[in-house]
């Protein structure tokens, strides 16, 4: 291992001793003392220490110094320093930080001990050179040069002023400096290979190059000096040196040689390219053959042969069938496929220009158009661009045929498309572009596909995978794709199963600070109105269950596989129970079907509309690529077996003014339903196709989500990117739970009873309170005929909706509802004597 330190290493190599770089300066007292620009610090790094023309070292205040506010630091002047790391620091686009210089401070010049002398002694200096680096700077001045270090090609300017730097601008009149040189790097003239492979501007690197010489001519030009940019030969000479310190150490033993050589300028160097732009920057630019396609184009034309790439906006890639540049063409940052085959236009003996209507089409499937037929049996027009399909209408096809001509630059070909581009690119023109079959890839038993900008997430009951468009194998709908690029976080639960009895522990990552997370457990806690440490372990337990059920029904939702034996609606009911079962809402139900909407297509349907299952065309606007049906606030009326059909068959559409189709089982939307009213049931047919899930009153009249989190949910203008980054996990999350655990029901205590009220109703309940409020009337036989008399009698306006046999429904909802017993001497069933059928109401164990 070697004892060699970084310090040791980069000042050896590049033969610089002490003496070198150490200069006699004076401190506040004026005494004279002795300081070195180089020092190695405690991390092994390099410091690099300027000083000034008065020969004086320059000091800043303190970071934390607060003049207003005295405190200790207010005295701790801090020493100028640029720090040279020995490794350096690559940040997350992969630059590479090198240096670091003092926050705030600006940029500083570097002199060197025999500037300082010579200013001081007021003696002629012809040519004063100028480098990006302080090893360059120190490296020639060893062999005599004149030389000033900057710590980049543009730090020549004070921040303050936006002049030349006070201290080079004195130096260049107190010596009389006839000559300025600006010495680049050798890669000065190499393109940028980061923004070739990022289709960034090629010339932008050069164009930093002749800016920074521009520059520095402007603030020259008032003074009698000639200005020259000049660059290492890298490209002609053996082993390439790119700076000046790396041509002095490849040609040790010929430093002077070097140095003499760059300092004329009457002749050729073998070393050195120097440009004179005293009088203009034109040959500068010339020179860089930023303004000439095809010669820049041959001098880099081993970097470029193989690539596309963007020269000033546009872009161009070398066409080995045509021996030339091609233009490429972009419309909304989508290359344009086109070449002489896809020409469709000709010229007819008279040289007049035709259009051709077979090359269009050609031309049109080339860059993705065509057919896709669709459930209905017609058809809808689209365009595939990389694994995106989206569907387009006809005068977009027109748009993007002139757009493309636009681009092209030729105005007879344009003109000629504006005078028929409505016959060329018309409806019934169109209909001869061919069909596309695009595969869209399902989601499966086992897994789920969520699209976005940039990703695909694959979710499974083992996690959620990242997979690159590139790497994705088929295509999507634009519409499935949501509008955002996601970092995959880690889970932001941890679900822990304790026994079949007790049910689930629920570990909630507390760092994660989800908004819709948050959620989520609010309107779980039925138990809110406790402090936390006050509930027991058999509410904390139910509350968890509450909170599972709703994240393994939102994955459910999210889950597109439709399993013909796991097919539930969900709904969204309020949990608590009021005396007579009156419900307000706002319980924030609502929200967990928009936030599906956020992920999917769907279809949102008012469930307040009266006779709403009688409507023909309620269904419109569903369609193959509809992921979620979210029917909102439904009456308590509502007909669930009008679901029967989209819940275990195929869903018919009947839309309007259309035909009406059919889709398919596996492509049926999945169903949502909230309401504030336990809806009717039907008996087990209705019971084993819900899946109910369970609101809590945390929310309610006087508070609601937008209040509590001070933003409202989904709203693109409030809610933060690292929220809607957190909602897609929690969504990701919430889809693997459920296919891992499946369907997880609510704590159905509460639930059940509100069905059991929206079976009696609350006139029914209310009567029923007080007429056997006298405890008298209960453990005993009673008439079913004179129970119903006494109903009737109390309750003449509803009576109609109250059958005999309903009236007896209600008297075992009643007896469930109250934790009776229904005839318990008949353990439940009929009790019949002599042609009369009588009640009894147990209340005894």
């Amino acid at each position: 291992m070697s004892d060699i330190t970084y310090f040791q290493e980069r000042i050896g190599s590049l033969n610089l001793k002490e003496k070198d770089y150490t200069v006699t300066l004076r401190n506040s007292s004026n005494q004279p003392f002795e300081h070195k620009v180089f020092e190695a610090d405690r991390k092994g790094n390099i410091t690099m220490t300027p000083f000034t023309l008065k020969g004086e070292l320059i000091y800043y205040d303190h970071p934390k110094a607060t003049p207003e506010k005295p405190n200790g630091y207010n005295n701790k002047e801090q020493v100028y320093q640029v720090t040279r790391l020995s490794k350096a620091i690559v940040s997350n686009n992969g630059d590479s930080l090198r240096y670091m210089i003092p926050k705030g401070q600006g940029t500083l010049p570097f002199l060197t001990p025999s500037l300082l002398e010579k200013h001081s002694k007021q003696e002629k200096i012809k040519t004063l050179f100028l480098t990006e680096g302080v090893f360059k700077q120190y490296s020639a001045s060893k062999y005599g040069l004149d030389i000033i270090g900057l710590t980049s090609i543009t730090h020549y300017k004070d921040r303050k002023t936006g002049k030349l730097h006070s201290d080079i601008l004195e130096l260049i009149k107190v010596c009389q400096v006839q000559n300025v040189v600006m010495i680049y790097d050798g890669d000065c003239l190499d393109i940028s290979k980061h923004a070739l492979s990022q289709n960034k501007d090629v010339t932008q690197r050069l164009q930093q190059f002749i800016n920074s010489a521009i520059a520095m001519r402007e603030l020259l030009k008032d003074l009698e000096i000639q200005f020259y940019f000049c660059h290492i030969k890298s490209r002609e000479l053996d082993g390439h040196p790119k700076g000046l310190d790396d041509l002095l150490i490849l040609k040790k033993g010929k430093e002077k040689e070097i140095l003499n050589n760059l300092q004329k300028f009457s002749e050729p160097s073998k070393y050195f390219y120097k440009l004179d732009i005293t009088k203009g920057y034109k040959p500068l630019i010339n020179y860089f053959g930023i303004n000439n396609l095809e010669r820049f184009y041959e001098d880099h034309i081993e970097v470029l042969k193989d690539y596309e790439f963007n020269f000033k906006g546009k872009f161009y890639q070398w066409d080995e069938e045509t021996n030339q540049l091609q233009k490429r063409i972009y419309i909304d940052k989508t290359p344009i496929v086109f070449h002489q085959g896809l020409q469709f236009w000709y010229y007819d003996k008279n040289d007049e220009v035709k259009f051709d209507y077979s090359s269009m089409y050609e031309f049109l499937k080339a860059n993705g158009f065509g057919k896709y037929i669709t459930l209905d049996k017609m058809f809808t027009y689209i365009r595939i661009k990389g694994k995106i399909v989206e569907e387009v209408q006809p005068y977009q096809i027109r748009d993007f045929i002139t757009d493309f001509l636009k681009e092209y630059g030729n105005r007879t070909i344009l003109n000629m498309m504006f005078r028929g581009g409505k016959q060329y690119v018309s409806k019934t023109s169109l209909e001869n572009l061919e069909v596309l079959n695009p595969y869209f890839p399902k989601s499966n038993k086992y897994s789920q596909l969520l699209f976005f900008e940039n990703c695909v997430w694959e979710i499974s009951a083992n996690g959620v995978k990242e997979i690159k468009y590139q790497d994705f194998q088929g295509f999507v709908w634009a519409d499935h794709i949501i509008s955002f690029k996601p970092t995959l976080l880690s889970a932001p639960f941890n679900i822990m199963s304790l026994t079949e009895s007790t049910g689930y522990d629920i570990q909630i990552n507390k760092e994660y600070d989800s908004d819709f997370l948050s959620y989520i457990q609010n309107t779980s806690n039925v138990y809110w109105t406790k402090e936390e440490k006050g509930k027991t372990r058999e509410e904390k337990l139910e509350e968890y269950q509450h909170f599972l059920s709703k994240i393994n029904a939102f994955g459910y939702l999210s889950h597109s596989f439709n399993n013909s034996s796991k097919t539930w609606a969900v709904l969204g009911m309020d949990n608590t129970v009021s005396e007579l079962g009156e419900s307000n809402g706002g319980t924030g139900k609502s929200i967990f079907g928009f936030a599906l909407g956020e992920l999917f297509k769907y279809a949102y349907i008012s469930g307040k509309k009266r006779n709403l299952t009688e409507d023909n065309h309620i269904w419109q606007g569903v369609d193959e690529r509809t992921r979620i049906i979210l029917i909102d606030d439904v009456r308590q009326s509502f007909d669930f077996e009008f679901l029967y059909p989209v819940l275990t068959g195929q869903l018919v559409v009947n839309p309007k003014n259309k035909s009406a189709f059919t889709i398919p089982k596996d492509l049926t939307p999945k169903l949502y339903i909230s309401t504030n009213h336990a809806l009717k049931v039907n008996g087990n047919s209705d019971l084993r196709r819900q899946w109910k899930i369970g609101f809590s009153d945390y929310y309610n009249s006087n508070r609601n989500p937008a209040q509590e989190f001070g933003r409202i949910f989904f709203d693109q203008d409030e809610w933060p990117d690292e929220q809607w980054n957190k909602f897609y996990n929690v969504a990701a999350y919430s889809i693997q739970s459920y296919l891992k655990l499946g369907k997880i029901e609510a704590p159905q205590q509460s639930i059940r009873l509100r069905e059991l009220i929206a079976i009696m109703g609350n006139d029914f309940l209310d009567w029923a309170e007080t007429y056997f409020y006298d405890s008298s009337r209960k453990d005993t036989s009673l008439e079913r005929s004179s129970l119903y008399e006494d109903f009737k009698l109390n309750n003449p306006t509803i009576i109609k909706f109250y059958s005999s046999r309903k009236f007896k429904a209600c008297i075992k909802a009643y007896c469930e509802y109250k934790e009776y017993t229904f005839n318990p001497e008949k353990n439940g069933e009929d009790d019949k004597r002599n042609s009369i059928e009588y009640f009894t109401l147990g209340t005894k164990l």
